[in-house]
């Protein structure tokens, strides 16, 4: 298959946010063919994990997308659901809110929910209204090592799309089988609109995740117009096969399959072979005790907002 039939992966080396510029920014988005259309509304959706920086998408790298975005006529909402507190709450304490203050964006929350159904999986899930009202998602995720799943990319970080506690609930009466919670999470993103990806990768996290894992200075910014093509990219730069990982199988087994190709940058410029995964998995399922402990620790997270 030629290039012209292909999936376009940009990758850019990037080594500090504090030099990244909006017009890198756009040369990599039109590198993928990113589409940008005047007009349509576009839910930005960064990892917004709770209020620990590391764990979350820089406010350099949402600030350069939505600007991007701003400059060609699209209709940007920038909304989360967190795991721990409320989107509004996590973005001014990592600074998103200051990043954003000049584009005019606040932050929301994902809460109202439609449930949907995945006949495939004989269940009804319920994903963010604001996200199926959208015209596209891009997905804006931390590259980073997950104790759960391996490896949480821009396909993962799509989860947010199922609002708070519902995320936990899923972990407890699914979470059993880890290779079923990955089919019900790829069948989620299936059923919202389409979804491109910009991924942060220049300080990625390793060792754990998604909340304490170690600084990795990864160097990288990538793009897609398909998510599940950039973290395809993205896994094979940090030394894993993606057919291995829980969420490049699900992929798969739902037809997240083509041939790739890089337009920029190509994969062997970057260095994350020394990039560490977690090599024994944590349970996907909450027990009832967690859940509790859940449903405490989100809303003293929240109590401010």
């Amino acid at each position: 298959m030629g290039e012209n039939s292909s999936i376009a992966v940009a990758l850019t080396k990037q080594d500090s946010y504090d030099t990244l510029m909006v017009e890198q920014m756009e040369k990599l988005m039109k590198a993928c063919g990113l589409p940008m259309v005047c007009g349509e509304r576009v839910l930005v959706k960064p990892n917004l994990l709770c209020a620990t920086e590391l764990a979350c998408t820089k406010p350099q790298v949402v600030a350069a997308v939505c600007q991007v975005l701003l400059d060609h006529g699209v209709k940007v909402v920038v909304a989360d659901s967190p795991g721990f507190g409320r989107a509004e709450g996590v973005a001014q304490k990592i600074g998103l809110s200051r990043a954003l203050a000049p584009l005019k964006i606040t932050v929301q929350s994902l809460e109202k929910v439609q449930w949907v159904s995945v006949q495939a999986l004989k269940l009804k899930l319920p994903i963010a209204q604001m996200a199926l009202r959208m015209d596209r998602i891009l997905s804006l995720p931390k590259v980073k090592a997950h104790c759960q799943v391996g490896l949480s990319l821009s396909v993962k970080n799509c989860f947010g799309c199922m609002p708070g506690l519902h995320k936990a609930i899923l972990h407890g009466v699914h979470g059993s089988d880890p290779c079923f919670f990955a089919d019900c999470i790829v069948e989620l993103v299936q059923k919202l609109p389409p979804i491109c990806a910009v991924c942060d990768g220049i300080c990625a996290m390793h060792i754990t995740g998604p909340r304490n894992g170690a600084e990795y200075p990864l160097g990288l910014l990538g793009a897609s117009q398909e998510a599940w093509a950039l973290d395809e990219a993205v896994a094979r730069i940090l030394g894993q096969n993606p057919e291995k990982l829980l969420f490049g199988a699900a992929q798969r087994r739902h037809g997240m399959v083509g041939d790739i190709w890089f337009p920029l940058d190509k994969p062997e410029a970057f260095s994350g072979s020394d990039f560490v995964v977690p090599n024994i998995l944590l349970s996907t399922s909450f027990s009832p005790y967690r859940l509790i402990v859940s449903l405490f620790r989100r809303l003293w997270a929240a109590r401010k907002f």
